[in-house]
């Protein structure tokens, strides 16, 4: 079947990226913004070897999953791609995508798969967003790119980003079609800070701005009173520090079980998760899985600024978080002063490097907390799995890399027992799991 054919195809099913499935003479077929048991005309875009893509070109008949969109451009931006489904059905589909890929890649039959937790918020949950910016004379186009392009996207409002975020955006637009140079702006991260209802503005710009900028954004409260701080990064190979101009550090907190509040203080150029509810929930639902009985010692690899090291330390007689961001890790060390915690440390190397030296620090631990990058950790696999600790809890934003992983610490002696989604990513396909792996004996 020829690129540009017209054909009538029957969605199935979804596949892991978020498309529908559907057949067309004995080929798979992905058409983006379907549903399953939607009948539709598409054509189709491009002919691969073992499939074709296609593009909906008019719905037939509708499935009963089909949900109105809020947005005026939602199947163009390529910031959330199920925005045509209802929720109820959104969930369903993450949970049968990841049981799908845990069988298919990772040969796991047997798993306690416990029920998804949904996010209160279907919309309006991100706290932090990234802008791409564009100069169009005579304005900035602020917005995202396209699926799969470096197409830029303007919108007005974006439905699933906090209020606070869209209404210091509009002021923000004002004030750089105003008083900032053309082009100087390439792209602009929004942060909320939880705690203090406000909005850190990261902006990315020429390097040759940084010194003009300090002036010209001297006072962040006068472009919106809900905009605390300014950050202008350069770029980084000329060796200029941010400019950093009022308060730039994101505020959020976590109460323990226990009525212990831990406070998290996160600079502008450090991650943290996107839906801050549902942070609480993924938090707690780690600390469920690990069920520690207050006498463990605890490693954590890709710590970050300690997320879950120091809910973690709560309850553990000693906790080590390794991370090889030293601005992650120092914001982490400001944070272990900011809290009454004891028995937390923290080593700034490579998950890598700290597993081929095995500081002292990080010997014979029962439980290891993995939070890697999408990619994964099938390169530190076997460094962990030698630190023989009798549990492993696995936290995953890639279902299909988690599958491999998974398969691959079955070598290690590590089989999965029991996992649980979070779904910190309505309106797209995104999956967030945390998984429970316990060490067999090597007979058994």
């Amino acid at each position: 079947m020829d690129v540009g054919t017209l054909t009538k195809v029957r969605i199935n099913r979804v596949a892991h990226l978020g498309s529908g499935v559907g057949r067309v003479n004995n080929r798979v077929i992905l058409i983006p913004f379907t549903a399953p048991g939607d009948t539709i005309i598409a054509r189709v875009t491009h002919k691969k070897k073992h499939y074709l893509q296609g593009e909906i070109t008019e719905i037939i008949s509708q499935s009963p999953l089909r949900n109105p969109s809020p947005c005026d451009v939602f199947g163009t931006c390529g910031g959330c791609h199920w925005q045509h489904l209802t929720y109820r059905s959104q969930l369903e589909l993450k949970e049968e995508t990841f049981r799908d890929l845990l069988q298919r890649i990772g040969k796991i039959e047997s798993i306690e798969q416990l029920p998804i937790i949904p996010s209160p918020r279907e919309y309006s949950y991100r706290c932090r967003i990234q802008l791409h910016a564009e100069y169009r004379g005579p304005e900035y186009v602020l917005g995202f790119f396209r699926e799969a392009s470096h197409e830029l996207i303007q919108f007005q409002y974006c439905h699933i980003s906090d209020p606070l975020i869209n209404s210091v955006l509009q002021g923000l637009r004002q004030f750089l079609n105003l008083w900032v140079p053309k082009p100087t702006i390439q792209r602009i991260d929004l942060n909320v800070s939880v705690d203090d209802e406000k909005v850190i503005a990261i902006l990315h710009v020429s390097p040759h701005f940084l010194r003009e900028g300090r002036a010209i954004f001297r006072n962040p409260q006068a472009i919106h009173p809900q905009l605390m701080g300014i950050v202008l990064v350069g770029q980084r190979k000329e060796g200029k520090r941010p400019v950093e101009i009022g308060e730039t550090v994101a505020k959020y907190s976590w109460n323990s079980p226990r009525g212990i509040k831990v406070r998290y203080r996160v600079g502008p150029l450090n991650f943290f998760q996107v839906n801050a509810e549902q942070n609480h929930r993924l938090i707690h639902t780690v600390l469920e899985l690990a069920e520690m009985q207050g006498n463990e010692k605890v490693l954590e690899l890709f710590c970050g600024v300690g997320n879950f090291t120091f809910p973690l330390s709560l309850k553990a007689q000693y906790t080590v978080g390794i991370d090889e961001n030293r601005w992650a890790i120092k914001d982490a060390r400001s944070i272990r002063k900011l809290n009454p915690i004891r028995g937390v440390d923290f080593l700034c190397m490579s998950v890598q490097r700290a597993l081929q030296t095995r500081p002292k620090k990080i010997l014979r631990p029962d439980i290891i907390v993995i939070d890697p990058p999408r990619a994964g950790c099938g390169q530190i696999i076997k460094g962990v799995a030698e630190l023989g600790a009798s549990k492993i809890i696995y936290i995953s934003c890639d279902p299909g890399t988690l599958a491999r992983d998974l398969n691959l610490f079955k070598l290690g002696s590590y089989i999965p027992v029991k996992t649980r989604l979070i779904d910190m990513f309505p309106q797209t396909y995104h999956i967030e799991s945390v998984t429970l792996l316990c060490r067999i004996s090597q007979g058994g």
